[in-house]
């Protein structure tokens, strides 16, 4: 529960601290609540707590953190066209997203709407818009990575 809750926020207290509200609160529905497959349940309980945590906006470190600061760590020339590379790769990936989740991914994270706002926007449900967010920033952060080797 925690490396997946890690994974997410790289956070060391907020994990604790999701991980400590998951159990608080089987605990407190131990009479009415049904598990069936407990893995399953708890890594849902932990990605469900990330994805309200990143969107009451209480992630840390940000998102962007590791591409904000490749874009502005470089001096003279060299900075200025790694940043113009970076910004053009970023492009690049958002047109390569499906249609509806590069329109939730903009939403979010450029227009800063809440998921439930855009749900309500396109009509979908929350939950939709959680996968479809948590889709494109685990692709993105797979690639970022990828790219961040490379300087390495």
């Amino acid at each position: 529960m925690f490396m997946s809750a890690y994974q997410r926020l790289k956070d060391v207290d907020q994990c604790k601290d999701i991980i400590q509200d998951i159990w608080a609160d089987i605990w407190v529905r131990r009479g009415s609540v049904e598990i069936q497959n407990l893995r399953s349940y708890l890594l849902s309980a932990v990605r469900f707590q990330v994805f309200k945590m990143i969107e009451r906006g209480q992630d840390s470190p940000t998102f962007f953190a590791p591409f904000q600061q490749m874009a502005f760590t470089g001096t003279g020339a060299d900075g200025s066209v790694m940043e113009k590379e970076l910004a053009a790769l970023f492009r690049s990936w958002l047109n390569t997203l499906p249609e509806k989740r590069r329109e939730i991914f903009i939403l979010h994270f450029a227009n800063k709407l809440s998921v439930k706002e855009i749900a309500e926007r396109l009509n979908i449900s929350t939950k939709t818009v959680q996968n479809q967010l948590g889709t494109a920033v685990s692709d993105l952060r797979s690639r970022l990575a990828g790219i961040l080797l490379q300087f390495v």
